[in-house]
């Protein structure tokens, strides 16, 4: 897995979700909502309230095509928790199974991306992490991409980390 974490702040403006997802180019995934609080336009004339309860207790999240995705995310004003994950449509099942609700738990632990493309998380209104499977070269490219306009060192498994200087 490849991943990347930056605080939410930089240069005293907040990294946005719709200027994340400037990184990542147009894909025909299924984009997958499994938590949203905040302050957007909802989708689909819903309110706020029932995307972020439909997102966080579906089976499957709250899905959006990346067209739909980018169209909400330009309307965002605000956000303090993301979980966003994006996978193919066949699937959704696989991702259900492995991230049951209640969602907001996950936010506090690892993610596997085993079968995701990529997954986005905002925690607590501080800081993102994004990662992606290595073996996916597309993801992966998101992934360097982001970590070159947004990130510090990418992130690799505490086993693989090297020692610093003595």
């Amino acid at each position: 897995m490849i991943e990347t974490t930056f605080p939410l702040w930089r240069r005293g403006e907040p990294v946005s979700l719709h200027k994340l997802l400037e990184s990542v180019p147009w894909n025909t995934w299924t984009w997958v909502f499994l938590e949203f609080s905040g302050s957007a336009l909802p989708p689909s004339g819903r309110s706020l309230r029932e995307f972020e309860r439909r997102a966080a207790t579906d089976g499957a999240g709250y899905r959006m095509t990346w067209h739909e995705l980018q169209q909400f995310a330009a309307n965002v004003q605000d956000a303090s928790w993301i979980l966003l994950v994006a996978t193919d449509e066949n699937r959704l099942d696989e991702l259900e199974a492995a991230v049951p609700p209640p969602r907001y738990e996950i936010l506090e632990q690892d993610l596997q991306v085993d079968g995701c493309h990529l997954v986005m998380r905002l925690a607590d209104s501080s800081m993102w992490w994004v990662a992606a499977p290595t073996n996916l070269r597309e993801a992966h490219a998101v992934v360097d991409a982001i970590q070159h306009e947004f990130g510090e060192t990418p992130g690799v498994d505490a086993d693989d980390q090297l020692p610093g200087p003595d």
